[in-house]
């Protein structure tokens, strides 16, 4: 397995510096995932550390399917830069939350780092790449998500 480190270049004096992934976790069924928040914690830092990057207290979402506040949360702060999830199936359901939706493809500059697909992009790339696995399933003739 080929690991690497995460780094991003500092602000104050061009020196590389360690980043920071925020954590998304979501107490509800995602795809065919049903994962305990505490699980997911775990699997998302020991993620973060395998790729050099520190690691934050996730957002954890509300139960309630449809609601996305701690994703907002997580969007609407101009520090956060990576954010990290279990699986990309856990946004399955924003576009059924348009302002939300919305706000995350705006955040261009927010990197998503999803572990169990091993994919990393921007958050409309995520969006594009959760379609991609929804079709593979469909012409899969796979009844799993």
């Amino acid at each position: 397995m080929v690991q690497f480190r995460a780094y991003a270049v500092g602000e104050s004096r061009g020196e590389l510096a360690v980043l920071k992934f925020f954590g998304y976790t979501v107490p509800r069924r995602f795809g065919t995932y049903s994962i305990p928040i505490s699980i997911q914690s775990a699997y998302l830092r020991h993620f973060a550390a395998g790729h050099g990057a520190q690691f934050a207290l996730p957002i954890t979402e509300f139960y309630i399917p449809g609601n996305y506040t701690g994703l907002l949360r997580l969007i609407s702060s101009p520090d956060v830069k990576h954010i990290v999830c279990v699986s990309i199936y856990v946004f399955d359901g924003l576009s059924s939350c348009k302002a939300v939706n919305n706000q995350f493809i705006g955040r261009e500059d927010i990197k998503v780092w999803c572990a169990l697909e091993n994919e990393v992009s921007s958050p409309s790339g995520t969006l594009s790449r959760l379609e991609h696995f929804r079709s593979l399933v469909k012409y899969s003739g796979l009844n799993v998500v």
